[in-house]
């Protein structure tokens, strides 16, 4: 007799197959299982995906590091002698967290009975998958495979570094230039600058962070420019090219040289060897879909995370997808994603927060609202952890008391934010929050203080 395992195997027929095994594929893999389905998950990179091996959680890392570099730099007079960043050791300690993940999440697909493949996976059919030269076909293929910085195309891009290879560095160099002003750039600019290098950021309009309240935003960008890290606005390169050992950027009307120039100019999914066509999936910035991850064009297909036509490039939102697609594969189609209230953080020092409306999302939809806004550079949680720039602005409906957005630039942002988005979620007013008793002396203990 031949187990129904075994005819999968000689098969390769599945239920569902995903593609991808960063959080938003690996959730919708194993909440299929959890219902009984035959799943595999594909990937040609270390099972892990970006956030957990190249993102997110190591950044954070060394974030952690070059913040306590900064308190100890700006609480100088209390310290002996000076403190410094072993680049090296660093990285080595970052690398203990990412050591072993690939390892451990084969063995948890295997342990739960989800057939695992590395390679290439490309579409040869509407359900139908090659991998390693071998056909996988499903009911279901769920296409979660992230993203991936866009290319650029002029002269010497190539000589650019992406961040994966920025955070796997052992040596830091001398001068850095970021191109782009987004998350990565701010961020990984922050970091090398505690740890000791002449850092610049180019962008190419006047304003970067566009998705974040622009007053807060220039708050981060003063906080930026104390910590010695010059922004340059308006500025892109014509040309990058290397002369001797530094790297040249030809501006136009400015130049620039650099030992090392990294790459922050925006990501794009990554559908490059899906053979999306073939599939007669459509893409847009994305696999089109519609509001339950199926594709558009081809009804076997669900896409979620940075490969997905909507949502958030961010680990919270591409993990709740794969959920909700895993749901709609399961049930049918009647789960959708509210992205009203999500908290996005930009792991600067000090941190900056954000979630609800912008000031600007506020005056379109013709609210009417108030504003509580400061700067908390002076306040005691700021003063005693020797941060150079704080503060915060809180958007206020006039007619119910409740917030509708908030942004803060300070020590612990990325916790203090969770509790408005809280307070926002349950529609809690301000008036209620100013009776609340909260732990003191602490970061939270300054929300009484901002509404």
């Amino acid at each position: 007799m031949i187990s129904k395992k075994r005819m999968i195997i000689v098969d390769n027929q599945f239920d569902v197959l995903v593609i991808g095994t960063g959080a938003s594929g690996s959730n919708a893999a194993y909440q299929c299982k959890s219902a009984g389905m035959d799943v595999a998950i594909i990937d040609q990179a270390p099972f892990g995906g970006t956030c957990v091996l190249r993102g997110c959680d190591p950044k954070k890392i060394l974030h952690g590091v070059s913040e306590i570099s900064e308190l100890a730099g700006s609480l100088g007079k209390v310290f002996k002698g000076s403190v410094k960043i072993d680049w090296g050791k660093l990285i080595e300690f970052k690398r203990t967290f990412s050591e072993g993940v690939p390892e451990k999440r084969e063995k948890g697909f295997k342990d739960n009975d989800i057939a695992a493949f590395k390679g290439t996976a490309g579409f040869t059919g509407k359900n139908v998958l090659s991998v390693n030269d071998k056909k996988l076909s499903a009911r279901f293929i769920v296409i979660a495979t992230g993203s991936v910085p866009r290319k650029l195309s002029f002269p010497g891009a190539e000589l650019l570094i992406t961040s994966d290879v920025f955070m796997e560095n052992n040596k830091l160099p001398g001068e850095i230039i970021f191109i782009g002003g987004g998350y990565i750039s701010f961020e990984l600019a922050h970091i090398s600058a505690r740890a000791g290098a002449k850092v610049k950021i180019i962008h190419r309009s006047s304003r970067p962070l566009k998705q974040f309240d622009q007053d807060v935003v220039e708050m981060m960008l003063e906080a930026t420019a104390k910590a010695g890290i010059e922004f340059i606005p308006d500025v892109e390169p014509d040309l990058i090219k290397r002369k001797g050992k530094k790297l040249f950027i030809d501006c136009g009307v400015q130049n620039y040289t650099c030992d090392m120039a990294v790459h922050g100019a925006g990501r794009v999914p990554d559908t490059r060897l899906l053979d999306l066509e073939k599939g007669h999936i459509e893409e847009d910035h994305g696999v089109l879909v519609n509001k339950y991850f199926q594709s558009v064009s081809n009804p076997c297909v669900y896409a979620v995370g940075d490969a997905a036509s909507i949502g958030q490039p961010l680990t919270p939102v591409v993990s709740m997808q794969g959920k909700i697609a895993a749901y709609n594969i399961i049930n049918g189609n009647k789960k959708s994603m509210d992205y009203s209230l999500v908290p996005s953080v930009v792991f600067t020092t000090p941190p900056m927060g954000s979630v609800g409306l912008t000031e600007k999302q506020a005056g379109q939809k013709g609210l009417k609202y108030r504003i509580n806004m400061a700067d908390t550079t002076r306040w005691y949680n700021s003063r005693r952890l020797g941060f150079k720039k704080t503060g915060f602005k809180i958007l206020i409906d006039k007619e119910s008391d409740r917030i509708i957005g908030a942004h803060i630039l300070a020590p612990g942002a990325e916790e203090v934010i969770d509790f408005f988005m809280l307070a926002m979620k349950t529609g809690i007013k301000t008036s209620e929050i100013k009776d609340m008793i909260f732990s003191y002396p602490s970061g939270t203990y300054d929300i009484k203080y901002m509404v």
